[in-house]
């Protein structure tokens, strides 16, 4: 199984990062635990994430104030995709997570493993 061999410090959207007294870019996920969405603050972040939680994350949003949020889910998903080696066959996890997020073309552009 392919991973990435950066872990992703977690930090919960109560704990929003400030720089020079302004927050900053962060990416909220749909990652729920302990009552709290998780955020990053950066893509690569979030893919590493997406790694360690063997596709759990299927929606982020990135956020620059509490009211302006863009759906970038599919953004994530090319990076991750972007990120694996395409010599190698996917993964149970990561065929599904492709294929729910980006599609079936972009599945098929890794090599099947033989049957």
């Amino acid at each position: 199984m392919q991973s990435r061999s950066q872990k992703a410090e977690i930090t919960n959207t109560s704990g929003a990062p400030v720089l020079s007294g302004r927050a900053t870019r962060k990416f909220i996920t749909d990652l729920f635990i302990a009552g709290e969405h998780y955020s990053f603050a950066t893509m690569d972040e979030v893919v590493d994430a997406i790694f360690e939680s063997n596709g759990l994350i299927t929606t982020v949003h990135e956020c620059e104030a509490p009211s302006i949020c863009n759906d970038v889910t599919e953004a994530v998903a090319w990076a991750f995709a972007e990120a694996l080696d395409h010599s190698e066959p996917l993964s149970d996890w990561q065929r599904d997570y492709i294929e729910q997020t980006i599609g079936l073309d972009a599945a098929r552009a890794f090599p099947m493993e033989a049957a």
